[in-house]
């Protein structure tokens, strides 16, 4: 009875790591699917992956909604446009508590003409076996001009 005992909590404990991972690497898959779809201007992706009661609040303090933040996205140029901007997103971290993950990571610009870089805080949250981001926070890790965020 011991055995049996032990051999399914065992069962248990490494079905719900092995489900932990893959919430993780979904995750994971969907932030960078929305850094994608930022890059690329891609509002059928943006409208997705933020829920609607998505809120932002940008480095100079700024609070948005979906809708304002979709539209700010798609009122920029395409990164693609910019030849002397490079994004790079690192120190990506997530942490999954059931259908809830938050991910922090470092965004990086590290262009010729504008430097900066940004710490995030993303909440993430599992509705109908999608995630969707529900909050970011962004912050500055080095002096900027705020009038160059909106």
């Amino acid at each position: 009875m011991k055995i049996s005992v032990i051999c399914l909590v065992t069962m248990l404990v490494a079905g719900m790591a092995s489900a932990k991972n893959s919430d993780e690497e979904n995750v994971r898959k969907a932030v960078a699917d929305n850094f994608n779809a930022i890059m690329h201007k891609d509002a059928n992706t943006l409208n997705h992956e933020y829920a609607d009661d998505y809120t932002r609040i940008g480095v100079n303090g700024r609070v948005t909604d979906k809708a304002e933040t979709i539209k700010l996205i798609m009122s920029q140029p395409t990164m693609e446009n910019i030849p002397t901007f490079d994004q790079v997103i690192s120190d990506v971290k997530v942490r999954i508590y059931g259908n809830v993950a938050v991910v922090n990571a470092l965004s990086e610009n590290t262009g010729k003409t504008r430097k900066h870089s940004e710490r995030i805080t993303q909440v993430w949250v599992k509705r109908d076996g999608s995630w969707q981001m529900t909050v970011q926070q962004r912050t500055s890790t080095m002096p900027i001009p705020v009038s160059e965020y909106q």
